[in-house]
């Protein structure tokens, strides 16, 4: 559906659009210069016919000084922001979303309401100068702000869509392929198929064990549901002294790792901590803080 990227073109083609794409530039801005340099132009210049040659006469100062002192311009200036700043917000807003759900989610209809989104553009503004027109007046936005900011922002919504859909579509491909450029893993929650490797589904409890399950991309459907089959079960039979051992656990390692010069030493105190009875003893009732003055008493005892 979409044209291959010019990037990958022949070297022909992409001289050949190079070439078309600055012309078509200069022929697009040829009118804004001409209007530019006409600011610039005195009253008998511009009444001698001289529209496209350089000035005789510069009157900048004189033209733009009638600019804002003849017509209320500031205000025509502030009613632009009051304007164009929601229109944009909002189309922003409308089409992200849009373009999201449209490039990562499968669901039946999609390319069909991409398609209405796509054909919408191509719809002439005089045809729907006459509805928009009673829409705004059942509405009671006629003549108003808010009602050119809901036409706006309606009427750019599609367009933007189009472009962000296409946009946010082809994101992880390229963090994907950066990321192989570097030699490294890379996932992509919303595509599987271009990941290295399957983000399992993860089991946490008290925000302290996480348990991961993974059918290695094979089948996440069934990763879930195994995960819901166990969640329950491991929940009911880990107890909150087996999470307080894990807190304590932390803390006990933080503690050796200052005075313990060698890993063997750190994991044998570590082991002792986790068998010593009085310290099981103090997380069955829950006084952790206790269980941690007995770990650094432990401690100065190996030492």
């Amino acid at each position: 559906m979409f044209p291959e990227p010019i990037q990958k073109a022949t070297f022909f083609s992409r001289g050949s659009y190079r070439i078309v794409l600055y012309f078509a530039i200069i022929v697009w801005l040829l009118p804004l210069a001409a209007v530019f340099l006409t600011s610039f132009r005195s009253l008998a210049d511009i009444n001698s016919g001289n529209y496209w040659g350089w000035p005789t006469e510069f009157a900048l100062v004189e033209n733009y000084t009638q600019v804002f002192t003849v017509t209320p311009m500031i205000q025509y200036f502030l009613n632009s922001l009051v304007i164009t700043i929601p229109t944009v917000l909002g189309t922003l807003l409308l089409s992200s979303l849009a373009g999201y759900s449209l490039a990562k989610h499968r669901f039946r209809g999609n390319f069909l309401i991409f398609a209405l989104f796509i054909a919408g553009n191509f719809v002439p503004a005089q045809i729907l100068m006459i509805p928009v027109r009673n829409l705004t007046l059942s509405l009671g936005v006629y003549d108003t702000k808010m009602g050119l900011i809901l036409f706006h922002t309606a009427f750019q919504t599609g367009f933007c869509t189009f472009f962000l859909r296409g946009f946010i579509k082809e994101l992880p491909h390229e963090i994907v392929e950066s990321a192989r450029k570097m030699k490294s893993y890379a996932y992509a929650s919303d595509d599987p198929e271009i990941s290295d490797f399957a983000h399992p589904s993860v089991i946490n409890i008290a925000d302290t064990l996480q348990v991961a399950i993974s059918t290695g991309g094979s089948s996440p459907a069934m990763a879930r549901k195994i995960k819901i089959k166990i969640e329950s079960f491991l929940k009911k039979n880990i107890s909150n002294d087996d999470i307080l051992q894990i807190k304590l656990q932390k803390f006990a390692r933080l503690e050796a790792k200052q005075v313990l010069s060698t890993q063997l030493d750190r994991k044998k105190f570590l082991y002792a901590v986790m068998n010593d009875k009085h310290v099981k003893g103090l997380l069955k009732e829950g006084k952790y803080k206790i269980a941690q003055t007995k770990v650094k008493k432990i401690l100065r005892e190996w030492i």
